[in-house]
């Protein structure tokens, strides 16, 4: 089943699984800011905006681009 496209590609929730986020997609969630300090950024309607991906796409590759964030964050085990 088909849900959205990218530039000449189709894109499926399969397919997008298997090839990941694509390094201009990761820069461009990164770059996302704040429109002001009491508003949170919507990367999900940003997605649908810029690449024009279906709602359902958009939240899959955030969730992605969340889970890569967190494995960016240095960690370090507490000393006993």
């Amino acid at each position: 089943m088909v849900f959205g496209w990218c530039g000449t590609c189709t894109v499926t929730i399969e397919g997008m699984q298997k090839m990941g986020i694509s390094p201009e997609i990761m820069q461009f969630l990164d770059d996302l800011k704040r429109p002001d300090k009491y508003t949170n950024i919507d990367h999900t309607k940003a997605l649908v905006d810029k690449y024009e991906f279906t709602e359902e796409i958009a939240e899959q590759i955030r969730s992605e681009w969340v889970l890569e964030v967190f494995k960016r964050i240095p960690f370090t085990p507490a000393e006993n």
